[in-house]
């Protein structure tokens, strides 16, 4: 019997064809002889059945042998109902051998990403989650904003795995260096600025990440700070002071170039470092595997642009656009990589603190680009444009606005900073939820943040994990819950879900906090030698080890609820280029230190030992705490236990 006959007679099984790649490659090696094993014993019956003049044969399960005595009567049949089933599967997973899987039958799924700066790592946390259900979740087209649009880039590569891709750059961030620079306009004012005997430092109100991270989230450290250093007595301030002083043309002179500084500055920082890591990471041509879509502005017209993968800049229309440029080719922007990284680069640019990005089509400039944020910070529009069934939206902007003391003596600037901050989250909220509905029948799923663990241009090692562990759980609760896979959930079990991951987020930055000020120092005579020596500040070291008692409580609690559902919490973010870098594993979050990149006195000691909590400067020796006082290590359940292996 030919194989086409045979293929004829059994339906291959639909629920094969829908087996994922990874799975039925490992199996093709048992493939052919499956199927092999199974045609053999259909060809090999129907030989006997001719030889009995059409009566059938009664065979065993072993391959063509006679049925023995004493088998039950049901069981005479041609070919064995269990060979049968085998047969469809073997058939099935030629198919797929043959054809590919089919495509499963779940609506088509758009992922749109916001905006946000660093804090894009919520978003690197919550792809991790989505990568368990990927092939579920049919993912069709990419839309991003921003640091969504750069989000992108490696999904749109590899699809799936560009989430490890992506999730293996944000682990090896150590530093604002990494993803951004200051200007050279900046560098000199500074360097004017030392000359002079003036802190540079207070240029930007301590820099990136200082202020900005107990409220104000959006441009305040970049802009507004140095905006309100340069009026408000700061650097005008200051130079004037040190020009009454000393009073001479070489002043002069560095004054007026300061001034010439900054009337030509056009930003702050540029986004070089972040541009080089995209040109490493990326195979730029192996975009299209899942097509794209990276907003952005133009400043001369003000309207939307949407980048694609094959470098084609599409005007206000994701799908349908009024006009298209084409960035790649003689005299335009040279290469498709330079064109994506360009345009991923201003997608990025927020205006005023990154530079804004120039797209050519010889001969046209097509115009200057900025921020996509400035007028659609989640892009969701887009992906209904582009005939998403579903979309899957995940924000950086928390549920939750930042609450601030009173603005009663607030200067101008802290005053706009505060407006700009307000104005983004209501652009998002906008994007969200419009006032009058969306009046059509896509499913929306959205996953944002209830706090803020960190802001638009804090780059640090330890925030930077925490945020993407929080947004991993947030999207298992919002994804698990939309889709049903927490229907075995009761309310009030749904109800910790939700204050969990944020209740353990919270804990973990609280914790990150403390460790910057709990080891202290002191100048000693230690082993004979004048060198520093470090000790832990005993009540802020007690501290943290209650908090990280409970976190490993919460952590308990919330895999109870679930039935330890391994998936329900990033036990591990793999990338065995990166684990290096620690902070990779869940067991961390309560038996050592978070992360803090550069800080080498945490690496030698053990937080649940007895650590060294003064000095006897007398006795030139360092005290320890006693064994007893120190409390024990926290101890997961069996269970848990079980599940994190």
């Amino acid at each position: 019997m030919k194989l086409e006959d045979v293929i004829k007679e059994f339906e291959v099984d639909p629920i094969v064809k829908t087996l994922p790649q990874k799975i039925y490659d490992e199996i093709k090696p048992i493939v052919a002889q499956s199927l092999q094993r199974a045609v053999q014993r259909r060809n090999l019956a129907g030989q006997k059945k001719q030889k009995s003049k059409g009566k059938p044969i009664k065979t065993d399960r072993s391959l063509g042998s006679p049925l023995k005595r004493g088998r039950k009567k049901e069981d005479e049949t041609l070919l064995h109902e269990d060979d049968t089933q085998h047969l469809k599967w073997a058939l099935g997973l030629q198919w797929i051998i043959n054809n590919g899987p089919i495509e499963p039958a779940t609506p088509k799924t758009a992922l749109a990403m916001s905006g946000g700066g660093t804090k894009g790592s919520f978003e690197a946390g919550a792809l991790a989650y989505l990568y368990n259900d990927w092939f579920l979740l049919n993912v069709k087209y990419l839309c991003g904003t921003s640091v969504g649009a750069i989000n992108c880039l490696p999904i749109a590569e590899l699809g799936r795995d560009g989430i490890l891709k992506l999730v293996a750059l944000y682990l090896s961030l150590r530093g604002s260096t990494n993803m951004f620079q200051k200007e050279n306009w900046l560098v000199e004012a500074e360097d004017i600025l030392r000359n002079m005997d003036i802190n540079p430092n207070t240029i930007l109100g301590g820099g990136g990440s200082g202020g900005i991270e107990v409220g104000i989230d959006y441009w305040q450290a970049a802009v507004f700070g140095a905006l309100d250093f340069l009026v408000f007595g700061g650097l005008l301030g200051s130079v004037g002071a040190f020009y009454a002083a000393h009073q001479s043309d070489e002043i002069e002179q560095k004054i007026k170039r300061i001034g010439e500084l900054l009337g030509n500055a056009r930003n702050v920082y540029h986004l070089n470092p972040i541009g080089g890591k995209i040109r490493e990471i990326i195979d730029f041509n192996k975009l299209g595997t899942i097509p794209m879509r990276l907003a952005m502005v133009q400043l001369e017209d003000g309207e939307i642009y949407y980048l694609t993968e094959k470098a084609e800049l599409y005007k206000k229309d994701a799908a349908n656009p009024s006009k298209i440029w084409k960035l790649v080719g003689e005299g335009a922007m040279g290469s498709l990589e330079n064109a994506i990284v360009y345009g991923a680069l201003a997608s990025a640019a927020i205006p005023g603190v990154f530079r804004m990005q120039q797209l050519r089509q010889d001969p046209w400039i097509v115009g200057h680009f900025v921020d996509g944020g400035i007028r659609e910070a989640l892009p969701i529009r887009a992906a209904k444009e582009l005939g998403a069934e579903r979309i899957v939206a995940i924000s950086c902007a928390p549920i939750f606005q930042q609450g601030m003391k009173t603005f009663y003596d607030a200067h101008l600037t802290k005053i706009a900073a505060r407006s700009v901050d307000l104005l983004v989250d209501e652009i998002i909220n906008n994007e969200l939820e419009p006032d009058n509905g969306w009046c059509d029948e896509i499913e929306r799923i959205f996953i944002r943040p209830n706090i803020l663990v960190h802001s638009t241009m804090t780059v640090d090692a330890g925030l930077i994990r925490i945020n993407m562990a929080y947004g991993y759980m947030r999207a298992f609760l919002v994804y698990g819950n939309a889709t049903g896979k927490l229907n075995n959930v009761d309310g009030s079990g749904l109800f910790y879900l939700w204050i969990s991951d944020t209740g353990i987020a919270a804990l973990r930055k609280e914790i990150w906090k403390l460790e910057l000020d709990v080891v202290k120092e002191v100048r000693g005579y230690l082993n004979d030698q004048h060198q520093p020596f470090y000790y832990f500040d005993i009540n802020i070291l007690n501290q943290i080890r209650r908090l990280k008692k409970q976190v490993l409580d919460w952590v308990e609690k919330r895999m109870s609820i679930v039935n330890y559902d391994k998936t329900s919490i990033p036990v591990e973010f793999i990338d065995p280029a990166v684990n290096s870098l620690g902070g990779n594993r869940i067991e961390q979050w309560w038996e050592t230190w978070e992360l803090h990149w550069g800080h080498g006195q945490f690496a030698n000691h053990n937080i649940w030992s007895p650590l060294p909590v003064g000095y006897h400067i007398e006795n030139n020796r360092c005290i320890l705490e006693l064994e007893g006082t120190v409390p024990n290590r926290p101890a997961p359940s069996n269970a848990l236990l079980n599940s994190l292996r």
